[in-house]
């Protein structure tokens, strides 16, 4: 199913794959059984409770911020930058040194390129 993505957004498709059936699962879960509804989706009745009460890691929630701040970079350039140009653009701007990696990593797993 995911086959066909380049190797950078496979991972993160598989965990919004994964995270979209516990979601289901917890708003089914009110009107059928929750252990029924685990076996359904062929997942453990255990990762869905860790997954219930899980907290953000810190990756996570510093990735969400550099996201807005490249979705807002995005809209007031005009989709002009590419990874480069922008890991540059939020280290100038932000004071920050972010490495083009995880920018490129970010940037291709949201659909975020330029329009060149």
């Amino acid at each position: 199913m995911i086959d066909h993505l380049p190797k950078v957004r496979r991972p993160t498709e598989k965990r919004r794959e994964k995270q979209y059936i516990y979601s289901l699962i917890s708003e089914f879960s009110e009107d059928t059984p929750t252990d029924y509804l685990c076996r359904l989706a062929g997942i453990s009745r255990a990762a869905y409770y860790k997954w219930q009460h899980r907290t953000p890691t810190a990756i996570e929630l510093e990735d969400a911020t550099i996201l807005l701040r490249i979705q807002k970079a995005d809209q007031k350039l005009n989709s002009l930058f590419g990874y480069r140009k922008m890991t540059m653009y939020l280290n100038r701007t932000y004071g920050t040194d972010y490495k083009p990696k995880k920018i490129h990593r970010i940037m291709s797993v949201n659909g975020i390129q330029s329009v060149f």
